[in-house]
């Protein structure tokens, strides 16, 4: 498995998928990484306009 693409600090735009509708889309920063989980890197994030944090795969970060 690859290392994180993404570093702690980093303010980037987080997409969700179809299935994540209470998801909002926007400015999150990474808080930490996590392992991965089935072949994907993981991150912990925080909105930047709330404030609430989620879990999410790299693949939705940009």
């Amino acid at each position: 498995m690859p290392g994180h693409k993404f570093k702690v600090g980093q303010t980037l735009q987080f997409s969700p998928n179809m299935y994540e509708s209470s998801a909002r889309k926007g400015s999150y920063t990474v808080v930490r990484l996590l392992p991965a989980d089935s072949g994907f890197n993981q991150y912990r994030i925080k909105s930047s306009l709330d404030g609430h944090e989620r879990v999410v795969r790299e693949h939705q970060l940009t």
